[in-house]
């Protein structure tokens, strides 16, 4: 008797791991987030009454008003690609925006690759949840006098 419970509790457990991996299969791809994020970018700033100089639609945007220029790239939330921005924004300011938050100087990489994981696993398990966006913020020297609220360039969709 206590055999037939064994393996009952083992087929069981083993069902429960198969459709585990098969829904992990059967999950959508995940979508191209840098282009969407180029889009939001470009919205925030045609808002802002910026005109786009430079498009590189994998990469970065970059936009100038009167004699303000700013480039903008989305960012990996892991961090591996923080240095692309560092380099593209010497001897400018340079902020990191993420879920309607500014950050000076350093991406907060602890804080956006544990929103990445938990979008991952909600993702997962059945419950749609929009991917944060992390940008690199580069604004002239020469932006001084421009205030923009950078919060507002992850809640630029479309109108």
């Amino acid at each position: 008797m206590a055999r037939n419970s064994q393996f009952k509790i083992i087929v069981v457990l083993l069902a429960c791991i198969a459709l585990m991996v098969l829904r992990l299969h059967l999950s959508k791809p995940p979508e191209d987030t840098r282009g969407a994020a180029i889009e939001m970018a470009r919205l925030f700033l045609t808002r802002a009454e910026f005109s786009i100089t430079d498009e590189k639609p994998e990469d970065h945007i970059t936009a100038q008003r009167n004699q303000c220029e700013v480039i903008i790239k989305p960012l990996a939330p892991e961090g591996w690609n923080e240095s692309q921005m560092r380099i593209m924004s010497r001897g400018r300011r340079l902020l990191y925006v993420t879920g309607g938050r500014v950050y000076e100087e350093h991406q907060p990489v602890w804080r956006t690759w544990s929103a990445m994981q938990v979008q991952r696993f909600l993702t997962r398990i059945g419950i749609d949840v929009p991917k944060a966006i992390v940008f690199g913020v580069s604004p002239s020297l020469k932006c001084g006098d421009i205030e923009l609220d950078w919060k507002g360039l992850t809640d630029s969709s479309p109108a």
